[in-house]
């Protein structure tokens, strides 16, 4: 697949670099194309040079030649994308005005029926601004403003930027993890972290009979720790809390990746699942960060455990971790509730101490 991209001088410059890097990850050729007030507002708001930027593309262009690959539409792309987009370029591109090459590229975009986003970054709009916005909508342009959904419940600045990045991928056919599709509200009414949908759990779910709690016990390659092992996988497991209220954190380490549950409770099952992928931070690329999609069963609550044990080790060793929960005490009153959260992040911060560095303490 064969994407241009246009970073124009609206503030958002984020949302451009996040999507580089994203596409580049998905193995899609890149044509980036970097307005000279582009470059500047890189500087600016991610403190990155340009030439760092350019280097997440397969092929790079100067935005003033016209005599570019992109600038003919026997050059094939199988979509175009705009951000951030200023109203200077939406203008640009609504009234088929070439002055560079990202408004040239768009035009031919559109001469040539192919997917074009814009995402235009102003506040607020005025009434010109709203017309040439229109127009651009009336030629099958998707006009994409960067607003957050904050329905995801977005917990840091990547968050939110994913959130937006992920809808652009969306409408050029990209496929990704970035952000969960919405499942339908929650239910603070009820009881628990979440209502299993079994009466009971699996087998593989019940706590083993090796080890007390919060020892840390650590199996070999080709055990399991506490039965049910494969070859190859190397489990541990923690445990926080006592009787009804016990959580059992559990690890598995896969060579390349970890697999992680809380389970607990009353009734274990599955209420959420969560996969978080490392990656350098966008506000200072040198430190880590990661990005998490997650799958709540309705009615479960499960994400507020699962998702920190899993980000926390995924930062801590560079690897995708795969997160499971479901944490479960019928008629549970609020300070067994609170009980319940404690143990479940105690188990999972000594779980997170024994992978990454032997200690359950």
């Amino acid at each position: 697949m064969r994407v241009v991209v246009g970073i124009t001088g609206a503030s958002g410059a984020l949302y451009g670099v996040r999507l580089l890097s994203v596409l580049r990850e998905a193995g899609v050729e890149t044509h980036l194309i970097i307005s000279r007030w582009g470059a500047e507002t890189i500087r600016e708001e991610t403190g990155l040079d340009p030439d760092r930027v350019r280097a997440l593309a397969y092929r790079t262009y100067s935005h003033d030649d016209l005599a570019a690959p992109p600038a003919s539409g026997s050059f094939p792309v199988d979509a175009m994308a705009v951000v951030p987009c200023s109203m200077k370029t939406v203008a640009a591109i609504a009234h088929g005005f070439s002055r560079d090459l990202i408004s040239r590229a768009a035009d031919v975009c559109l001469k040539e029926r192919r997917r074009l986003v814009v995402v235009p970054r102003e506040t607020p709009l005025s009434p010109l601004h709203l017309e040439n916005l229109l127009r651009l909508a009336r030629l099958g342009v998707v006009v994409l403003p960067p607003v957050p959904a904050f329905y995801l419940r977005p917990a840091s600045l990547e968050e939110l930027v994913d959130g937006t990045v992920g809808r652009i991928l969306d409408h050029l056919g990209v496929a990704h993890g970035l952000s969960r599709p919405w499942g339908g509200p929650s239910h603070p009414e009820q009881h628990g972290l979440g209502r299993p949908r079994q009466p009971g759990p699996p087998q593989a779910c019940r706590p083993g009979q090796e080890g007390e709690p919060g020892d840390g016990r650590q199996g070999e390659p080709g055990s399991s720790g506490g039965g049910g092992g494969r070859p190859g996988v190397v489990e541990v497991e923690t445990r926080a809390g006592e009787g009804r209220l016990q959580v059992v954190a559990r690890g598995w380490d896969t060579g390349r990746g970890y697999v992680v549950g809380l389970f607990g409770g009353e009734s274990p099952h599955v209420g959420a699942v969560v996969v978080s992928m490392p990656r350098p931070s966008l506000a200072d690329p040198g430190k880590p960060s990661c990005t998490s999609s997650v799958i709540n069963l309705p009615a479960h609550k499960e994400e507020e455990v699962i998702r920190p044990l899993a980000e926390e080790l995924a930062r801590a060793t560079g690897r995708p971790v795969v997160g499971v929960a479901g944490v479960h005490v019928e008629g549970a009153d609020p300070a067994s509730l609170d009980a319940l959260v404690h143990h479940c992040r105690e188990a999972g911060r000594r779980l997170v101490g024994v992978i990454t560095r032997g200690d359950a303490g």
